[in-house]
């Protein structure tokens, strides 16, 4: 921590009575940097806190005149404790205080002894992760001013980051939808596809640069409002430094910032050897419109969506995104994705995949799955679902086709579709415009894929 002057500077078990007591005056009159200094003592000689704990019983007549007696002496035992502290779950912590030095605790860790501690986080919950993280980037506040001065605050956030991609890398496996793939021998549009792929990752060297403040390789992408995507380290820097946004100077704290989780998991893929087509091309997938990226945004969960399809998330799930949590920020367009999308060759590799899976499908298939896919797209463009007609959502109405169209794609089993789970989709598939083409379509979906 930054140097202190005075008998702070000294260990507290070398100071005489005197200084003793102009010490625990200054705990007493301060409380921004109470935990810092408790824990600088700490580290400076192990008994000084007990025989702060001493000094302040003994002389309690005269300190517990201050009305920040008591908080002094929860400090002293707090920060007393803190290895038994680093052993509880972080999410299990309910007081501020508590938490606050749970990361001042792991600030004193050694490099090791830190990785392995969050590590045993990961392990027991992985909403440990999460909260401190979320604790971290919130660390703008006045409250928290003190870790921010700390020259492990910015690794630390670096090293929960690693974990929380660890963490989606593990919901996405989860929720990973079952692909019925088509085991025939490979074909010529097969053999151009992997052509392309391989192709692609000469795009490794030009996509993944922060081009606006470092001019160098993006490894903790962070989002802005604006929608241009970061590495920590310089966005961090530009924000304590300008408190701006970089490109259109707008107000900016770090509490803005989203972690891009769809950047960090494309750029993942870069750096494998070779890339795999079909996996990028899910992650070019809104996962709510199974469809490829039109308007991709980035909600608070870190994930990337489809603006229209999440709109109508939000709207019939109470503000709540698909991961559960509450979106309170606007919706911020997702740049990067844009552009990428835009590339000549990724462009390619989209059409060449839809030509696969025509040919995989069979036309009857793909006529009932394209008249699907049109409806919802005159919807989205007409944008004028009114109310609760027949008595359902916006969101049911566009998500209903959507599973439909994920049953004739082969990414849906027929026999889950047709389970009670999906009973609202096939009610409302039966509704107004809709009907004709569904009917179509579920007749398809029955003669051809349903067991007999």
């Amino acid at each position: 921590m930054e140097s202190r002057v005075g008998i702070l500077d000294n260990s507290f078990s070398d100071l005489d009575e005197e200084d003793r007591n102009n010490f625990v005056t200054y705990l007493l009159q301060t409380s921004k940097a109470r935990l810092s200094i408790l824990n600088d003592q700490l580290q400076i000689n192990s008994n000084n806190l007990k025989l702060l704990n001493q000094e302040l019983q003994k002389n309690k007549n005269i300190y517990s005149r201050h009305s920040h007696y008591p908080a002094l002496l929860n400090a002293v035992k707090l920060v007393s404790n803190t290895s038994h502290l680093l052993k509880k779950d972080f999410a299990t912590l309910k007081s501020f205080e508590e938490r606050q030095q749970f990361i001042m605790g792991l600030f004193y860790l050694d490099a090791n002894s830190r990785y392995l501690c969050m590590e045993d986080q990961f392990n027991r919950n992985t909403q440990n992760i999460i909260e401190l993280s979320s604790l971290l980037m919130t660390s703008d506040e006045k409250s928290l001013a003190e870790l921010k001065k700390h020259p492990l605050f910015l690794p630390l956030l670096k090293e929960l980051f690693n974990f929380k991609r660890a963490i989606s890398t593990i919901n996405s496996t989860q929720n990973k939808q079952e692909i019925i793939e088509d085991k025939s021998e490979e074909s010529e549009e097969t053999a151009r596809f992997d052509t392309l792929c391989f192709n692609i990752t000469e795009l490794k060297d030009e996509i993944f640069d922060d081009n606006v403040i470092q001019f160098d390789k993006i490894t903790f992408p962070f989002i802005t409002p604006q929608g241009t995507t970061y590495d920590l380290q310089a966005i961090y820097t530009q924000v304590e430094t300008y408190h701006s946004d970089p490109c259109d100077r707008s107000p900016l704290k770090m509490t803005d910032l989203i972690f891009n989780n769809l950047f960090a998991h494309i750029q993942e893929l870069f750096n494998a050897e070779t890339i795999n087509g079909n996996s990028l091309l899910q992650l070019l997938r809104c996962p709510l419109s199974d469809e490829i990226f039109v308007e991709p945004v980035i909600a608070e969960d870190e994930n990337t969506y489809e603006r229209v399809y999440l709109e109508a998330y939000l709207k019939k799930h109470n503000n709540k995104t698909p991961s559960g949590v509450t979106q309170t920020k606007p919706l911020y367009c997702h740049r990067f994705l844009l552009n990428f999308l835009e590339e000549e060759r990724i462009q390619e590799l989209i059409k060449e995949a839809e030509l696969l899976q025509t040919k995989s499908l069979g036309n009857e298939v793909c006529e009932a799955r394209n008249k699907l896919l049109q409806y919802k797209h005159d919807r989205v463009k007409e944008n004028n679902f009114a109310g609760y007609a027949c008595g359902y959502s916006k969101w049911e109405k566009l998500n209903a086709p959507t599973n439909l169209i994920r049953v004739l794609s082969k990414t849906l089993p027929v026999q889950t579709f047709f389970s009670p789970a999906y009973k609202n989709d096939l009610q409302a598939l039966k509704q107004g415009r809709l009907k004709p083409i569904a009917e179509s379509a579920l007749e398809v979906a029955e003669k051809i894929f349903k067991p007999k």
